[in-house]
């Protein structure tokens, strides 16, 4: 049997590069529903994203995926930032 090879949100964000690169340039993640779809598939299933804003009881999806995303970017800008 084969086995898929895990996904992971740096191959989503790699897949849907160009989506992404709108997203950080202040774009909205719902341009590409297959984007946001990946996306909110990987955060779901991972179980990062609380069952509650998954079913949008507890919050709005698409929020708190702009959220995660933001808060990865920043980290990545700091990281570059503090090799200097």
């Amino acid at each position: 049997m084969d086995k898929q090879p895990a996904i992971t949100v740096e191959g989503i964000l790699s897949k849907y590069s160009a989506d992404y690169d709108k997203f950080k340039a202040g774009g909205n993640i719902d341009e590409n529903q297959d984007f946001i779809d990946a996306l909110y598939e990987y955060y779901s299933n991972s179980g990062e994203m609380p069952y509650g804003i998954q079913k949008a009881r507890d919050g709005d999806p698409y929020e708190w995926i702009t959220d995660r995303l933001d808060t990865m970017f920043i980290d990545t800008v700091f990281k570059r930032l503090a090799v200097r």
